[in-house]
């Protein structure tokens, strides 16, 4: 039996609140550095400004220039920073093959919030081009990078994309992680809803 489930999978993800903190506290490290003369003068801020102002192809060419600066100019933290804001910068352009070129940079940052929004785009990439299986797999590595509400959100569209490819056992389980992880409201009845059309529930943890 195939769900009824009617979700469209979203536009990408937004960054979690700690993610954006970090963005924040990575403008005041810039700002140290200019009066205490560090040599890097890295503008990673600009760009997540002119993505927040919807300005993709200025957020694009700042953090591609930033991604590409000398080793001896940039951190790998700014580098992961710059990749993933010019990623979601040329998705929102809708050049997806950049978009995930940059995307798969940014996750092997150490910093679980950007890796895991990071998979999440790049799952959301390959569901817009049918990549159905590769969608799956990318959204299950985004949920076991975040947290809270975006990795209940990760398991559900995981639910989405193998309804579609017909797997309802694994659509199932993933229903029912996301349940267990989410305090919306309206996701839950959602779930309920899906679940109860089924006629049964694999329990959480029944798939890996």
């Amino acid at each position: 039996m195939i769900l009824n489930l009617t979700t469209n999978i979203p536009k990408p993800y937004q960054p979690t609140k700690r993610f954006r903190n970090l963005v924040t506290n990575h403008v005041l490290w810039v700002l140290l550095c200019l009066f205490a003369g560090c040599a890097t003068h890295v503008p990673v801020p600009d760009a997540y400004q002119a993505l927040d102002a919807g300005q993709h192809a200025m957020a694009y060419r700042i953090a591609k220039q930033v991604y590409h600066a000398p080793n001896s100019s940039i951190g790998s933290a700014d580098r992961h920073l710059a990749a993933y804001a010019a990623g979601l910068a040329a998705y929102r352009l809708k050049q997806y093959t950049t978009a995930q070129r940059y995307l798969e940079s940014a996750t092997g940052s150490s910093n679980r919030h950007l890796s895991g929004d990071a998979y999440a785009t790049i799952g959301l990439i390959h569901h817009q081009l049918g990549r159905l299986h590769r969608a799956s797999n990318a959204f299950i590595a985004a949920s076991k990078r975040l947290s809270g509400e975006n990795r209940a959100k990760s398991y559900y569209f995981a639910a989405v994309v193998e309804n579609k490819l017909g797997s309802t056992a694994k659509a199932m389980t993933y229903l029912t992680l996301s349940k267990s992880l989410t305090r919306d409201h309206a996701l839950k009845q959602r779930i309920n809803l899906e679940q109860n059309q089924t006629g049964f529930t694999v329990q959480a943890g029944a798939f890996r």
